[in-house]
């Protein structure tokens, strides 16, 4: 695997394990999954950290990437 990104390592312990997950269950690289999602990823599990247990990933992971993008917030 590739060096952690950016908004991998500004990431706590439950995003980053879940973006680790979302990986793999996707096949798709983790840093380029959360650059997808940016900031919206970082602010999400600083204001509800729960989410990530309560939402179906590929749910979130889509919300979050519309709304990094500006399409939805």
């Amino acid at each position: 695997m590739s060096a952690k990104g950016k908004i991998l390592m500004e990431l706590g312990d439950t995003a980053f394990r879940w973006v680790q997950s979302l990986g793999r269950k996707l096949s798709r690289n983790p840093n380029e999954l959360a650059e997808e999602m940016g900031t919206k990823l970082s602010n999400l599990e600083v204001e509800m950290p729960e989410a990530f247990s309560i939402f179906e990933d590929n749910e979130l992971y889509s919300v979050l990437k519309d709304a990094n993008r500006g399409d939805s917030d």
